[in-house]
């Protein structure tokens, strides 16, 4: 369900991850009062005496998906949980303006090996899948982490703001991964910025940074060529993803 607000950058005050101006618990309520009404239409609401903010809780909002895609709901073993919790204590230290973002209530699974390292699932809001390598090294586990958690936020602004007009998925990012979305394409943006701005505030990575650098104006000669198919909300985001490019 979508509604009719202004501009996203305006209302929100920037992008999560990117502008320490970026509102959360104005973008939180305004989903958590789309969910509680997608509830009563489907006449799930009267399950919980917690009001709108039972739909905040990962397990409770998927049930506003009843055709989500099956998914294998393996728990983390103790010790990734506890590699998760480090990473969620660590990254505030490196940017202060992020902890509440990493405060989002969100359920941890182990992905399949199917090659990926990480997974976020727009019918499955608030759920990240770790593959077991996204494990293998400090480095990993932190930046897969911060790059799920920059899908989920951008998942939730789409909960209020579409910003496609068109659902193909026929977009090839510069990694070489096919069978994307437009936006999709401006996720692979936040999520390379918001990697940036991390490796910047700890110091070092230099080549890492570069790298991030070419994904990120790969991306945006996608979305300058796909502009078309944005809705004004994905022209917004689309900008504000542009500067300092």
């Amino acid at each position: 369900m979508s509604t009719a607000l202004a501009d996203p950058m305006t209302e929100l005050g920037g992008m999560p991850f990117l502008d320490d101006s970026f509102a959360p618990g104005r973008l939180l309520a305004l989903v958590l009062a789309l969910r509680h009404h997608e509830a009563a239409q489907r006449g799930l609401s009267a399950d919980s005496a917690a009001g709108p903010r039972a739909w905040l809780n990962p397990g409770r909002a998927i049930l506003l998906n009843p055709d989500r895609p099956p998914v294998q709901e393996t728990e983390l073993t103790a010790a990734q949980q506890e590699d998760v919790v480090a990473v969620l204590d660590a990254l505030p230290r490196a940017v202060p303006a992020w902890a509440p973002l990493l405060q989002l209530p969100v359920r941890y699974l182990l992905h399949p090996p199917t090659g990926a390292y990480s997974a976020s699932i727009r019918a499955w809001p608030q759920h990240i899948f770790l593959a077991e390598r996204a494990f293998t090294a400090p480095d990993q586990i932190r930046s897969q982490v911060l790059h799920e958690m920059c899908h989920q936020w951008m998942n939730l602004i789409q909960e209020a703001w579409p910003l496609q007009t068109r659902e193909d998925r026929d977009l090839t990012m510069p990694s070489g991964t096919t069978g994307r979305s437009l936006a999709e394409v401006l996720g692979g943006v936040h999520v390379a910025m918001a990697l940036i701005r991390l490796y910047r505030a700890r110091g070092g990575e230099r080549d890492r940074i570069e790298d991030l650098s070419r994904y990120r104006s790969g991306c945006l000669q996608i979305i300058e060529e796909r502009s078309a198919d944005l809705t004004d909300a994905g022209r917004s985001l689309a900008a504000r993803l542009k500067e300092d490019a």
